[in-house]
């Protein structure tokens, strides 16, 4: 009688399980008749020279196996078809996989994410603010059940429009998701003019402070100008976009308006003021008017007397 142990059996068997015990039983008084090791390298065996009847009756033979961790055993034909016993091993190991959903920009309400397994749809989920946008697929087969290989398990997400989807990760680690905003802005900008129009003006565009483009205006474009097919975010933040002008000779510019509603760019004419002469005043004496050599005449008499006076009195002590 032969025991065949399937391909499929020990497909998976860890490197530390080597073999499969596989027993006779014998009918008469179910006794456990003889045990065989069944290799992965000779998966099959034959019990020979068994007794074929005792006391008068032919002896009825079936197999057992020993019991393997994370496998479940079937067992089939008999030894009367001439084909003998099937062993079939299936891997009966779980696994768990957890996902993460990140956003960069701000999030929506939902996601819908869909386990895949080797390349077929087995599972989804619908990711929250709720749920802290995490999940965890549980109670998966590692093998198939049918071959015995290891299942391929990866996931998808349901298209969320306005971002970009990333998937990181592994089965084994867990996946993230990463969702990253996207969207298109145009910033207009128009030129006007104080005084004498000038011959062109050149604009340049500043992306939070970068630049980005530039254009010349001119009347040949009606002073104006948009801008197109901005990005509206970087690394899930809004862009500030701003304007700057060269210096054109001769006036001063003055910027109004925003990237949403536009830019406008007004140039004043600076006409520079003529200085004024100025004025010198002549102060004439009027004729006639002696009341300041009065006044003078009146100061020299009197330094006069107190310097006669000192004089005296300093003779008088001598």
């Amino acid at each position: 009688m032969t025991v065949f142990a399937e391909p499929a059996m020990l497909y998976n068997v860890s490197a530390t399980i080597i073999c499969s015990l596989v027993y006779l039983i014998c009918s008469h008084k179910g006794i456990r008749y003889h045990g065989v090791q069944v290799f992965v390298r000779t998966p099959q065996y034959t019990f020979s020279n068994l007794e074929k009847y005792k006391d008068g009756r032919e002896i009825a033979y079936t197999i057992k196996e020993d019991a393997i961790e994370n496998y479940k055993s079937e067992i089939s034909g008999d030894m009367t078809s001439g084909l003998g016993f099937t062993v079939k091993n299936t891997n009966t190991e779980k696994i768990s996989i957890p996902i993460t959903k990140k956003w960069v920009g701000r999030d929506t309400s939902s996601a819908t994410i869909k386990l895949l397994a080797d390349g077929r749809e087995k599972d989804s989920v619908t990711l929250t603010r709720g749920d802290r946008w995490t999940h965890t697929f549980r109670d998966l087969p590692k093998y198939d059940e049918n071959d015995g290989h290891k299942i391929v398990y990866t996931v998808d997400e349901v298209k969320v429009d306005g971002y970009n989807t990333g998937i990181t990760g592994t089965a084994e680690t867990g996946f993230t998701i990463t969702n990253s905003i996207i969207g298109k802005v145009s910033v207009p900008v128009t030129k006007t003019w104080v005084g004498k129009e000038g011959v062109s003006a050149k604009i340049h565009l500043y992306a939070d402070g970068t630049e980005v483009d530039a254009v010349t205006l001119s009347k040949g474009n009606n002073w104006q100008y948009t801008f197109q097919d901005l990005n509206q975010y970087k690394d899930g933040k809004e862009i500030t976009y701003t304007v700057q002008e060269e210096k054109v000779p001769g006036y001063v510019t003055t910027i109004t308006g925003d990237s949403k509603n536009g830019f406008i760019i007004t140039n004043t004419e600076d006409t520079p003021r003529t200085p004024s002469k100025p004025t010198t005043r002549t102060i004439t004496p009027k004729t006639g008017d002696n009341s300041d050599i009065l006044l003078y005449g009146g100061m020299q008499i009197a330094s006069l007397g107190v310097l006669l006076f000192l004089i005296n009195r300093k003779r008088k002590h001598a």
